[in-house]
């Protein structure tokens, strides 16, 4: 860029297909041509030196703000054509141009922008019109940011046909606003930290879901309703990539991903899980524009050192590889659970399964039979929101009704654990959809796995896809590698080269083939596409979080003792989870978790859909030992009553069996009726065994359960979970050899 002695680029952005527009130190406008390789003057004001706004529109609309508090709005192509006018005493903090779904365009408006001031006033300017020598800017709104240290606004979207406005801010939260008079508007909903500290990047539509992306690494989707945003997922791309500046939406089903990885600019595949372009350009700290697609190529443009740097990548939208095979995990897998029968539009059932890994993720996968010795495997949907190994799941319906365990459709909470004491809930269903598509193929990737069908090893591990169908069951990694003989799941080399002969003499239950069936509505890898393809939606839901921390007080500064919270080193080993409603009526609404811990602890957790919160119930530390499996089961007595128990097994040997009956009915009367208290001494002497359980509690432990991510500060944390004056009522354990 040829400048003047003394001058130096300030700020770069995009415009349109094929420009790059470049702000100066002294106020100048340059555009750049990647078709015809030349750098223009678009405009120079000297109100706009030393500092300088620059935001462009998709319809290419350019905004200006300085220090001055002025605003100048034209279009590219005409820039003598412009509207300017002092909004703000002070300077402007922010430009953005507002997101617009495909229904809430309107063809007389050229966009919608949003100016942030001084404590945090944001003004919503609309575009309608413009002439050879003027435009047309018209005030339609004025809103209120709460307060916050950095108090400014990064990103915007309508919705609601131009009814509601969503607004991220530099302080990582989400505002949502109704389009009300002049006055200034507070938000009716806020979100306030869920992106960390570190702010919102960038919001948009799709599909009628709001999705969010923020420097803490994460992209998260909503549901809009007229109450606020719902958080349905909480997603990351990988490990290290911090810096998530947009998403990208491709017609052909793809969806790329944009930041900085250290001191690189990345655009991810989330669908393939690979970059497609990589430039190093020192970090996110500059300005910088991307054109993804142009007749040279992805062209990539930024400032470092008072210099504007341009490289050329391979077009984004044609850089895509054969994919032979995909990966159902990147590392071993821990567990999988049933969740239930699912048909698609041809009335093929397919089984729907959870499974977790060491690589931190979740995958919802259709299994099916497709006949000639062969299984289908698709991966639905993937939950990516640990940030350590997911160790163990447990599947409890939402609903307790004939058949509603059985049917995918029906919804199941999801609970998984895993490392650094992380507990999470999320609502699962899948159901059928039939889309419509001409000449394309099937947006889900298959894998077809060689499956012998005929011998299988150990089919009673296999709970899930027994011939009883035991909706949750359990396949879990254990340290004999039970898990690496299951035939039925495609397995790395790695398992493969570890496998022992199949025993012939165990086959696979015939409820089991004949409910999968023989007929595909899945296409293969390699299938020929067809006009009308039968797919299976997932549909995942985030209910709720919960971590587990330890105070300690600390010596700072002399004799000053600054009381700290630290993660708790412990993993997740088991949970077995079941619904209040299988207790007693009134309470169906709760759910009930009990957690092996690898610390020595059994704990019990309680969630409560209406409140949507997740909570520590009662703690023992009984085993001493790691406690590596726990499972429960259900007593019915002469009177109707129904009581719960609890199964813990640990390192050190024992199997413990705990009365829930007497913690439950002091804290949830509505659980168990007054008539019930006098069978609680009858059960204790059927079921009580020689040894007695210690409830004492080794170390001072407080838990909060938070319904956002983990790294937000402190504010945002529910408080502590109230503190329950029984303890879990141990029957007793006894000593088993092995």
């Amino acid at each position: 860029l040829p400048l003047p002695s003394g001058d130096f680029p300030r700020s770069l952005v995009s415009c349109l297909d094929h420009l790059f527009l470049v702000v100066t130190d002294q106020g100048s406008l340059y555009s750049y041509n990647t078709a015809i390789y030349q750098w223009s003057l678009v405009l120079q004001d000297s109100i706009y030196s030393s500092y300088s706004l620059l935001e462009v529109s998709s319809q290419g609309m350019v905004a200006m703000g300085s220090l001055t508090g002025k605003v100048k709005i034209f279009h590219i192509d005409a820039p003598g054509a412009h509207w300017e006018t002092t909004v703000y005493d002070g300077k402007v903090l922010s430009l953005t141009w507002v997101t617009q779904s495909s229904d809430t365009c309107t063809v007389s408006s050229l966009g919608d922008l949003l100016s942030c001031g001084p404590e945090g006033e944001v003004i919503w300017w609309t575009t309608q019109s413009r002439t050879e020598t003027a435009i047309t800017v018209q005030k339609t709104a004025t809103f209120q940011l709460p307060y916050s240290r950095q108090r400014w606004l990064t990103c915007a979207l309508l919705a609601q046909n131009d009814s509601m406005v969503v607004c991220g801010d530099r302080r990582g939260s989400l505002h949502c606003y109704r389009k009300q008079g002049a006055e200034p508007t507070q938000p009716f909903h806020s979100l306030i930290g869920i992106h960390g500290k570190t702010g919102v990047t960038s919001l948009l539509l799709h599909k009628g879901h709001v999705y969010s992306t923020g420097r803490d690494g994460h992209y998260r989707q909503f549901h809009l309703g007229p109450t606020g945003l719902q958080l349905l997922k909480n997603n990351r791309v990988y490990k290290g990539f911090e810096w998530l500046e947009n998403l990208k939406f491709c017609n052909d089903g793809e969806v790329l991903a944009m930041g900085f990885h250290t001191s690189s600019f990345v655009v991810w595949s989330l669908s393939a899980n690979e970059p497609v372009l990589k430039v190093e350009c020192g970090g996110g700290h500059r300005a910088w524009g991307i054109l993804p697609d142009t007749c040279q190529g992805a062209l990539f443009a930024y400032i470092k050192a008072r210099s504007i740097q341009l490289s050329k990548g391979p077009s984004i939208s044609s850089n895509k590889r054969l994919i032979l095979k995909d990966s159902l995990h990147g590392r071993e897998m821990t567990c999988l659970k049933f969740l239930g029968w699912a048909s698609n539009n041809e009335d093929v059932k397919h089984a729907i399964c959870a499974t977790a890994s060491e690589d931190t993720t979740i995958n919802i996968v259709a299994l099916r039979n497709s006949g000639m010795n062969r299984s289908d495997l698709v991966v639905l949907d993937t939950i990516q929101d640990h940030i350590s190994s997911v160790r163990c799941l447990a599947v409890c319906p939402q609903h307790i009704a004939s058949g509603s365990s059985q049917c995918a459709s029906s919804p199941k909470l999801l609970f998984s654990g895993g490392g650094r004491a992380q507990l999470k809930c999320y609502r699962v269903s899948v159901t059928s959809r039939c889309d419509v598509k001409e000449g394309k193929q099937n947006s889900h990737t298959y894998q077809s796995m060689e499956t012998n069908m005929q011998h299988v090893k150990n089919p009673t591990n296999v709970e899930g896809l027994s011939a009883d169908v035991v909706p949750g069951g359990n396949i879990s990694k254990t340290e004999t590698g039970e898990l690496q003989e299951i035939t039925g799941v495609n397995r790395p080399s790695k398992m493969l080269a570890n496998e022992t002969e199949l025993d012939n003499d165990r086959t696979l239950p015939a409820t089991w083939k004949e409910s999968i069936g023989h007929n595909s509505s899945i296409l293969d890898a390699g299938h020929a596409t067809s006009n009308v393809t039968s797919t299976l939606e997932c549909h995942i839901e985030y209910l709720a979080s919960h971590n587990l921390v330890e105070r300690k007080r600390r010596k700072k500064s002399g004799a000053v003792q600054l009381e700290e919270e630290e993660e708790v080193e412990m993993r997740y080993m088991a949970l077995t989870a079941w619904q209040g409603g299988q207790v007693g009526p009134g309470a169906e609404h709760l759910f009930f978790v009990a957690a092996a811990c690898s610390d020595g602890f059994l704990r019990l957790f309680m969630y409560d859909d209406e409140e949507r919160k997740l909570q520590l119930f009662c703690v023992s530390d009984f085993h001493h030992h790691c406690v590596l499996s726990v499972d429960h089961f259900f007593i019915s007595t002469v009177d109707g009553a129904t009581h719960s128990y609890v199964l813990s097994g640990a390192t050190d040997g024992q199997i413990a069996v705990w009365n829930l009956m007497p913690i439950l009915s002091s804290s949830i009367p509505s659980l168990y009726n007054s008539t019930h208290d006098d069978m609680t001494t009858e059960q204790e002497t059927l079921c009580s065994l020689p040894v007695e359980a210690s409830a004492t509690v080794s170390q001072t432990l407080t838990t909060e359960a938070s319904n956002y991510q983990e790294d937000t500060d402190a504010t945002m944390k529910d408080t502590p979970a109230p503190k329950v004056t029984g303890h879990l009522g141990e029957i007793g354990a006894r000593k088993i050899k092995l």
